[in-house]
């Protein structure tokens, strides 16, 4: 009996599995995991898109700080001539004073 329906109906049958142009019910399913694994490949790509931008910016960063502190080793550096200058005058001073004050007695 479902044999004999089954094929007295085969072109409803037809229709529904395979259908026109849409793909029925076999096209549904198949379109939805088309879709599924085009959506996953779409969000990975924007996944690692934005690592690559966050590994770019902190690269820069990076980069930037280290300029900054090559800069900053740069000032210190002569700074220390600086105080060593002023700290050796001071002395120079001190000594120039201390004759002065022994001359004056």
């Amino acid at each position: 009996m479902i044999i004999k329906n089954i094929i007295e109906n085969w072109e409803a049958i037809s229709m529904l599995f395979i259908g026109t142009g849409g793909g029925g019910w076999l096209g549904w399913i198949f379109n939805s995991k088309l879709k599924k694994v085009e959506f996953h490949s779409k969000a990975f790509k924007i996944n690692s898109e934005m690592i690559d931008a966050i590994k770019c910016d902190f690269e820069d960063r990076v980069k930037f700080l280290q300029g900054l502190n090559a800069e900053l080793i740069l000032n210190s550096e002569e700074l220390k001539k600086t105080i060593k200058e002023q700290r050796d005058y001071i002395l120079f001073l001190k000594k120039d004073s201390a004759n002065f004050c022994q001359k004056k007695n």
